[in-house]
C-alpha cells in the first residue's frame, strides 16, 4: 500500500514538470513569432520611409534587390553610352579636321591648268544611206579610233584644248544597189559596207558646266562643255569585198556582165580624198582620281558638208558621232 502510494505520487509530480517544460516552450515560440513580426513591421517601415524619401527627391523607388540591381546595370548602360558618344565625336572631329586639311591641299596642290591626254573610242557615221546601215549592227556599221590632245585652262572653269585623231568610217552603198543588183547577181562578196580613213585636226573651247570648279571644296568630278572647230581629211573609200566578175566597164563607168550593166562601187560612192572644215559639239566627264592623273569619258558629235563618206544626196550635212575613253596627264 505505501509503494502504491509512493508511486502515485511520482507519476503526478512528473506530469506537472511536463506540463511547466511544455508552458515554457509554447511561451517562447510565441516570442519568437512576435519578434519575428515586429522586425517584417520594422523592414515595411523602412521600406515605406525609403519610398516617400525617394519619390520628393524625384527618384525612381527601390523595392528589392532585384530592382537595385536592375538599376545599377541601367546606370552602367548610359554610361557606357555616354563614353561610347564622347569617342564618336572626338573622332568626327579628328576626321573633320583631317579632311578640311586634305582638302586644302588638294584646292592648292592638285590644280588644272596645263594637261595633255590620249583617247580610244568607236565612232558612227550619221550620213546617207544611214537606213542601209542601221548602229545594231556593230561590226559593220562601228568604226574604232584614237586622238591625242594638250590644252590649258586660264580659269577655273575655262580652257582651251588642241587635239589631233585618227578614225576608221564605215559607211554603205545603198541597199538598192547592194540587194538588188549586186547580191543576186553575185558580182560582189560581201554586204556592200566600205572604209575610209578620217585625220582629224581640231580646236575646242572647253566650258566646266558643273560648277564645281568654283567651289572653296575640292571635287574630283568635272563636266564640260565641248564647242569646237577643225579640219577633217576623209581618206580613199574601200569597199569591204572583192569583184566576183571579170572588170569589164563600159564608158559610164558600169560593170558589165551576162550583156547587161550593172552600177560599180565608183559609180555610187567618189572614192576621192576630201578636206572639209567641220563643227563640233558634245561633252566630257572628267574624274581626277591622283594629283596628276585623271579619267574621262568623252561623247562628241562632228558635222561636215555633204560629201563627207563620198555620197552626196539630199541630207544637207553629215555627221560622225564618236565616244571614247582616256586618261588626262595634269602638269
Amino acid at each position: 500500500m505505501m509503494y502504491a502510494y509512493k508511486m502515485r505520487r511520482c507519476a503526478v509530480a512528473l506530469a506537472a514538470a511536463l506540463a511547466c517544460l511544455s508552458a515554457g516552450a509554447q511561451t517562447d515560440a510565441e516570442r519568437a513569432q512576435q519578434a519575428a513580426r515586429e522586425a517584417a513591421a520594422k523592414a515595411a517601415e523602412a521600406r515605406r520611409k525609403a519610398t516617400v524619401e525617394a519619390t520628393k527627391n524625384g527618384l525612381r523607388p527601390v523595392f528589392s534587390e532585384e530592382a537595385t540591381r536592375l538599376a545599377e546595370e541601367q546606370a552602367r548602360q548610359k554610361q557606357k553610352a555616354r563614353e561610347q558618344m564622347t569617342r564618336k565625336a572626338r573622332k568626327a572631329e579628328m576626321s573633320d579636321s583631317a579632311w578640311r586639311a586634305e582638302n586644302r591641299m588638294k584646292l592648292q596642290t592638285w590644280r588644272r591648268k596645263l594637261f595633255v591626254g590620249g583617247q580610244l573610242g568607236s565612232n558612227f557615221a550619221v550620213a546617207d544611206n544611214i537606213t542601209d546601215h542601221p548602229p545594231f549592227r556593230w561590226g559593220e556599221a562601228w568604226g574604232m579610233g584614237a586622238n591625242v590632245y594638250v590644252g590649258k585652262f586660264f580659269a577655273r572653269g575655262f580652257g582651251v584644248r588642241g587635239s589631233l585623231s585618227y578614225q576608221n568610217v564605215r559607211n554603205r552603198v545603198d541597199r538598192e544597189t547592194v540587194e538588188e543588183a549586186w547580191i543576186p547577181k553575185q558580182l560582189y562578196s560581201g554586204s556592200g559596207f566600205f572604209r575610209f580613213n578620217v585625220l582629224e585636226t581640231n580646236a575646242d573651247i572647253l566650258f566646266d558646266i558643273s560648277g564645281t570648279s568654283y567651289s572653296n571644296r575640292f571635287h574630283p568630278f568635272r563636266v564640260h562643255f565641248i564647242l569646237g572647230t577643225g579640219l577633217s581629211i576623209a581618206g580613199k573609200k574601200k569597199l569591204h569585198g572583192d569583184l566576183l566578175v571579170p572588170d569589164v566597164r563600159n564608158e559610164e563607168g558600169q560593170i558589165m556582165y551576162d550583156g547587161e550593166a550593172y552600177p560599180s562601187f565608183e559609180s555610187r560612192v567618189d572614192t576621192k580624198t576630201h578636206a572639209l572644215w567641220t563643227l563640233r559639239t558634245g561633252l566630257l566627264f572628267d574624274y581626277r582620281f591622283s594629283q596628276h592623273f585623271s579619267a574621262n569619258m568623252e561623247g562628241t558629235a562632228t558635222f561636215s558638208n555633204d560629201n563627207f563618206e563620198g555620197i552626196k544626196f539630199d541630207e544637207p550635212f553629215d555627221i560622225l558621232l564618236k565616244g571614247s575613253v582616256g586618261v588626262t596627264y595634269w602638269f
